[in-house]
């Protein structure tokens, strides 16, 4: 996780907040957290700062997490930067707007039990989780898809997985429709691109 852009913002905006510079040295030293992670340690070195720099930190932190959602043309080498990697298998996890018939890659700084939501939320250009509990009819078009790439080789498609965040604590219901609409365009993403596949298992959950 590149953190320097995260680290350069809290200073460039709070040079001087001693809290901040506490949090600071604490993202350099761990470099790699989960985002409630990172705000829950921020919360507690709070000392009585005003409210409104409390959620500003708050706001950068959720910023820097909801960067590096992209759509992707087809699937390449270059995207195994995104991979989670598992032994010797990368495991990608994508978002499939089956409106506009795109996929959005979820970098690895993404994690966590609300990546999907979060994800959803940088895609849809929301202020936060909320508008997407509040209303989960924006993000029904985004299904969720995973691809898992062994020995250099496309192994294993799965379109949406019944307990994606979305649907779990985002509350959004898929048409069947939409679930055929994304594994089309899933597999149109890895049959075009450039990394072979020998497919051993392609699963559409149903909705």
């Amino acid at each position: 996780m590149d953190v320097k852009k995260l680290v350069n913002k809290l200073i460039k905006t709070f040079p001087k907040i001693q809290e901040v510079k506490s949090l600071v040295s604490y993202i350099l030293q761990r470099q790699d957290f989960k985002k409630e992670e990172l705000i829950t340690y921020w919360l507690k070195i709070d000392k009585g700062l005003d409210r409104a720099i409390i959620n500003k930190v708050i706001d950068i932190i959720n910023l820097f997490y909801l960067e590096g959602v992209m759509p992707k043309d087809v699937l390449t080498e270059d995207l195994l930067k995104y991979a989670k990697k598992l032994g010797n298998q990368y495991f990608l996890r994508f978002l499939v707007d089956v409106r506009n018939s795109k996929v959005y890659i979820l970098p690895p700084k993404m994690k966590g039990s609300k990546e999907h939501v979060d994800a959803a939320v940088s895609i849809l250009g929301l202020k936060n989780r909320e508008d997407i509990k509040r209303n989960p009819e924006i993000a029904k078009h985004l299904v969720d898809c995973y691809i898992s790439i062994e020995e250099g080789k496309v192994k294993e498609i799965l379109v949406h997985y019944s307990l994606c965040s979305l649907v779990t604590w985002g509350n959004v219901k898929y048409e069947p429709e939409d679930i055929d609409k994304a594994y089309g365009i899933i597999w149109k993403f890895v049959h075009e691109g450039k990394i072979p596949y020998e497919i051993k298992r392609f699963t559409k959950n149903v909705a």
